[in-house]
């Protein structure tokens, strides 16, 4: 067996730990009896299940595994950080340094002993998750259902979000992380020259409906302006994609047209029908980061506790990944987990052209800069690296693997 893969057994847990990372959401788990949540739960059921397989995976591997810098340095860091919360008495809520930050190291780093056959089974696996969750999402919109309620430290109803219109949970429980994590698969289908542009066309179609479906402002205007250039560059300049110009302009009008019809009944309500984006949830954005900017730059040099955080907020949710880490680490450990992160992400996309570079990043970063998801354990990083590792450029791997190039459909 080659050291460089991962045999037979280590890959079958890592097919399943992505399996439960992507089709269990919080209110999935939930619902079999695993309830994450990062207070209230009991300790082992605070770190999401597939944690404890890919540390099952990790450490079998270890003596095998030539560490990246970068992924270890994540871990090491960690490390120290847990430390320090333990000796300072912070550890309540300690479980997003397991969730969040080191899940996407290891993934990351197990995914540099796949070959090319490995990863197209990841990427069907990915498939898969992207096709039910957003056919889930549609079907509870049309029928006004939930099938899996909205979980939040042990209540099961949408409580803090009421709005007038259905917003659906699908698999991955809160509509912003759902919409979010929609958007960047959704991304990397339209840049990959792995699948037939008919099906692209599907499968954008169908997840943009989810995107309304979880009735997500923020990502219907990004996911709609950000693809309307990236096509309209692949039509008046070079095509960085497996498009026609004529594939563009077909995508383009019946796009419009559908969703224009979808807008009519009443699906994306919360953009619409209300008539304005100057709601208490836009407003409570802006409020939070008129409270980091009048603070004193003292007060986020080491950090705070949940309970100093939820103090200086004065606000039960804040609506900004960014803020929150940046209160919870302190600005120095905070700009170094920022910067390892930036590594990271660029090493898996470094094969990328520039401009399907550029799109993918941008739905990335603009829509989850304006809520949480990445801080309250939604695997978006994670979904990240697993597309770019599979409907990136896999030419290598090919050559690897001495097989032909094929499509995954």
């Amino acid at each position: 067996m080659d050291s460089k893969i991962l045999p037979t057994n280590s890959i079958r847990l890592f097919y399943i730990s992505i399996f439960v990372l992507l089709f269990g959401g919080a209110n999935v788990l939930h619902f079999i009896g695993w309830n994450i949540d990062y207070y209230a739960a009991p300790t082992y059921q605070k770190l999401r299940p597939e944690f404890y397989i890919l540390f099952i995976v990790f450490i079998s591997r270890l003596k095998n595994i030539k560490f990246s810098l970068t992924e270890i340095s994540i871990l090491i860091f960690t490390f120290f950080v847990f430390l320090y919360w333990l000796v300072t008495g912070q550890t309540n809520g300690f479980a997003v340094l397991i969730n969040t930050i080191c899940i996407p190291a290891i993934i990351s780093l197990l995914l540099k002993y796949t070959n090319y056959k490995q990863r197209r089974f990841i990427a069907y696996i990915v498939l898969s998750f992207f096709i039910i969750n957003s056919s889930l999402a549609l079907y509870e919109r049309i029928f006004n259902v939930q099938i899996f309620q909205y979980y939040s430290g042990g209540e099961s109803i949408l409580n803090e979000y009421e709005y007038n219109e259905f917003r659906s949970t699908a698999l991955r429980n809160h509509p912003l992380g759902n919409s979010l994590l929609t958007s960047v698969i959704m991304s990397f289908i339209l840049i990959s020259n792995q699948i037939k542009v008919k099906y692209k066309f599907l499968l954008f179609v169908l997840s943009f409906l989810a995107i309304m479906s979880f009735n997500a402002r923020s990502s219907i205007m990004i996911v709609a302006a950000a693809t309307f250039v990236y096509l309209l560059y692949n039509l008046l300049f070079k095509r960085v994609t497996n498009f026609s110009k004529s594939n563009i302009l077909i995508i383009i009008v019946f796009s419009v047209i559908v969703i224009a019809y979808f807008f009519t009944i009443g699906w994306g309500g919360r953009l619409l029908v209300e008539g304005n984006l100057n709601d208490s949830s836009v407003e409570a954005r802006i409020l939070i980061y008129n409270r980091l900017l009048s603070s004193d730059l003292s007060m986020f040099l080491i950090g705070m506790s949940n309970e100093q955080i939820s103090q200086w907020a004065k606000m039960s949710h804040i609506e900004s990944f960014w803020i929150l880490y940046l209160c919870r680490f302190g600005i120095f450990v905070f700009l170094y987990y920022v910067f390892l992160f930036y590594k990271l992400l660029k090493y898996w996309v470094r094969e990328l052209l520039f401009v399907n570079k550029a799109y993918v990043i941008l739905i990335f970063i603009l829509i989850s800069s304006i809520n949480n998801s990445i801080y309250s354990g939604d695997p978006v990083i994670v979904i990240f690296i697993l597309c770019a590792a599979t409907f990136g450029d896999l030419t290598d791997l090919y050559k690897k693997n001495n097989s032909n190039k094929k499509r995954f459909f």
